[in-house]
């Protein structure tokens, strides 16, 4: 039987969730650390918090966007069909008038975002918060027992639902895809993939595969560097409609005698995995 790592089974119950890498803990941080972490979370979202434009805002500078996106969309087409910009007016002033108006609103907001967030980011409660956090996080590592060396990889997570034995994406939640940074190193022929709370262990054998899949997911972004910027360019990593477009992906098949455990990868970071474990694909990676 198929089971998906760090994802959320939603199969028998949508109350009662699974965590199946939870079989697999072999170590965890103490209470007293996890309020600690808990602490430290709550400063770093509040200071997030302050660093962004209210939610209707925010909501008014998505419908912004999307429609002067929208209305040169349409513009653009008309002009291949040589109608020219003074016809395509007369033909929808109201359309066309849009333009210029939903294109001032979200730059107006997306320059009053960035305003706000670089404000927020120059001043010392920012910098005490990212501090605090960065000596929780090495705290919380060092108790886990993570090495130094551990490669930093993303993973992606979903919530699924198992139908007719296939896996079948829970379309009545909202949240497409995450993608969670992971602590991940090798040890005795087992890999090990920690993050600030606890280290899952799970052995690798000749059986463990990986598993090309030619479809395109539409994740968040979490590293420093900008997804078309320096090694992360040759991945053609495009924004679309706001949403950020990551194709292709990876799925790991570990198999451990009973069942097989999959773990999602985005091909940003295979090469990591790759390295680490020193497994093969029948394809091209770049």
């Amino acid at each position: 039987m198929t089971k998906i790592l760090f994802s959320v089974n939603m199969t028998d119950n949508e109350n009662i969730v699974q965590r199946e890498e939870l079989y697999f803990v072999s170590n965890k941080i103490d209470v007293s650390q996890e309020h600690k972490l808990q602490q430290t979370l709550n400063m770093k979202a509040k200071q997030q918090l302050k660093a962004s434009i209210p939610i209707k805002l925010t909501v008014i500078q998505a419908i912004a966007f999307f429609a002067w996106v929208t209305i040169l969309a349409i513009l653009s087409g008309s002009l291949t069909e040589r109608i020219t910009i003074a016809q395509a007016y007369k033909n929808a002033p109201v359309i066309i008038g849009m333009l210029p108006i939903s294109f001032i609103i979200w730059l107006f907001l997306f320059t009053y975002e960035r305003l706000i967030r670089n404000n927020v980011k120059e001043s010392p409660e920012f910098e005490q918060s990212v501090q605090q956090v960065e000596t929780v996080k090495k705290s919380c590592l060092s108790q886990l027992g993570v090495p130094e060396d551990a490669v930093q990889i993303d993973i992606i997570i979903f919530y699924y639902e198992v139908i007719a034995g296939k896996i079948s994406r829970d379309k009545t939640i909202s949240i497409d895809f995450i993608n969670q940074e992971k602590y991940m190193y090798i040890k005795d022929n087992e890999l090990f993939i920690a993050d600030l709370k606890r280290v899952v262990k799970i052995p690798l054998n000749q059986s463990t595969s990986l598993e090309k899949v030619n479809k395109k997911i539409a994740p968040m972004w979490n590293k420093k560097e900008e997804p078309a910027k320096g090694e992360y360019t040759k991945y053609k990593i495009r924004y679309d409609n706001g949403m950020l477009n990551i194709k292709p992906y990876y799925i790991a098949h570990i198999d451990v005698g009973v069942d097989v455990y999959d773990l999602y990868i985005p091909a940003y970071d295979i090469l990591k995995f790759i390295n680490l474990t020193g497994l093969t694909i029948d394809d091209e990676v770049l």
